[in-house]
């Protein structure tokens, strides 16, 4: 019983004093009767309390909680706060002030978790802001209300149980002039944005349908944009979004050339995986000197990458399965933060003796490279090399 009951509390301590005080008295049947009823019986006292602590925060670390409740449940730290941080001051501080009332915790991961009946309350009070009114609430997030709301709306989650296709006008964006979040998953919409509000920090919208943005659409503080398994054909340098943080093109199969990146500098993550018709990425992209991950695999078509790269803050490279890539970059200067790169299944002919310059690298994937021929001297000065992966190359002399 013991056990039950702390597994659905997760270890809640507000929640721990009112259960306990329900199951203090009665034998053991009662107690597990009076479980199974919880949500029914105590549900709406849980919330009371729960939301004395909300009652106590300041307006700002009200809002990032309001916003983590509802768009960022289990998403990265790191991630969360970039995101809010381009929307609010002092958000790390009022992170701490969440963490510290012990409504969200952060697991070793950097995962931001928070419990089910904490998520629920946060809900609750989104939805007493306008109870019989759609387009005075500030978010919305269930998947048939969202394309109603109004002004007041700063952030939308789509995201239906099942695949929908929605039929719109493209316009309904239009009056959102305060929409800072837009989030849409499985969802099918008919018509292509003819608006996005410029007030956008994040949009994330998998299958995004339209091969273009609008042409009036550009965000000054945009720090998330994805468009995964998109029509997305990214034709134009991406000079209007200097402070874009995230991309994420993958499977976007109409795109076949990634045009000059040097405006987007503060870029960390940048994936293109899976985009099987992509041909070139422009050499800038090998000068993102905040970029952390680099992922092209499964480009199956790519034959044009940078020739150098110079990014003192990548961690991993990400290459596997690109056949059509003949040759690895030129490493320009030492990369004390690489630690991974996966260049299995290319068709690289050599590694370059630069490769050293990698001093912290620990981990080196070229399996199945049936062009490689033959390891550089220089990759015995890899010190923190622990994982190295030759299966399926054919070495010089025809003996494996």
């Amino acid at each position: 019983m013991s056990i039950g009951v702390t597994s659905y509390l997760r270890g809640l301590p507000l929640a721990v004093k009112l259960i306990g005080s329900t199951l203090r008295n009665g034998n053991l049947t009662e107690r597990r009767y009076t479980l199974q009823q919880y949500n029914q019986i105590t549900g709406r006292k849980i919330h009371e309390i729960l939301k004395i602590s909300y009652d106590c925060l300041q307006d700002g670390a009200k809002r990032i909680f309001l916003d983590i409740a509802c768009f960022f449940k289990e998403k990265n730290l790191e991630y969360v706060e970039d995101i809010l941080g381009a929307c609010y001051y002092g958000t790390r501080f009022y992170i701490e002030v969440l963490v510290d009332k012990s409504l969200i915790t952060v697991a070793d991961n950097g995962r931001l978790h928070m419990h089910d009946l904490i998520q629920q309350m946060a809900r609750e009070i989104v939805e007493q802001e306008a109870p019989s009114n759609l387009r005075e609430r500030s978010r919305l997030w269930y998947y048939k209300d969202v394309l109603n709301g109004g002004n007041d709306i700063e952030g939308i989650i789509l995201d239906p149980p099942k695949q929908e296709e929605v039929m719109w006008n493209g316009l309904a964006f239009e009056k959102m002039n305060n929409l800072r979040i837009l989030i849409v998953r499985n969802t099918q919409l008919l018509t292509s944005p003819k608006y996005l509000p410029n007030s956008l920090r994040l949009l994330d919208w998998r299958g995004y349908p339209s091969m273009t943005l609008p042409l009036d659409f550009s965000p000054p503080k945009l720090v998330c944009f994805k468009v995964y398994g998109s029509l997305f054909k990214m034709e134009e340098a991406f000079q209007k979004f200097e402070c874009v943080t995230y991309m994420n093109f993958s499977k976007c199969e109409l795109l076949r050339e990634v045009p000059d990146m040097s405006h987007v500098q503060n870029l960390k993550t940048l994936s293109f995986r899976e985009c099987r018709n992509l041909i070139k990425v422009h050499d800038s992209a090998g000068s993102l000197r905040k970029l952390i991950l680099l992922d092209v695999g499964e480009c199956t078509k790519l034959k044009s990458f940078p020739c150098e790269i110079n990014m003192p803050s990548l961690e991993d490279l990400i290459l596997s399965d690109c056949k059509s890539l003949n040759y690895f970059p030129h490493i320009v200067r030492k990369m004390d933060a690489l630690n991974s790169i996966f260049a299995d299944g290319t068709a690289i002919k050599e590694l370059p003796p630069s490769i050293g310059n990698l001093s912290r690298l620990g981990t080196l994937f070229i399996s199945s490279c049936k062009s490689l021929r033959e390891l550089p001297n220089s990759l015995l000065m890899l010190q923190n090399l622990s994982t190295l992966a030759l299966g399926g190359i054919q070495p010089r002399g025809g003996r494996n």
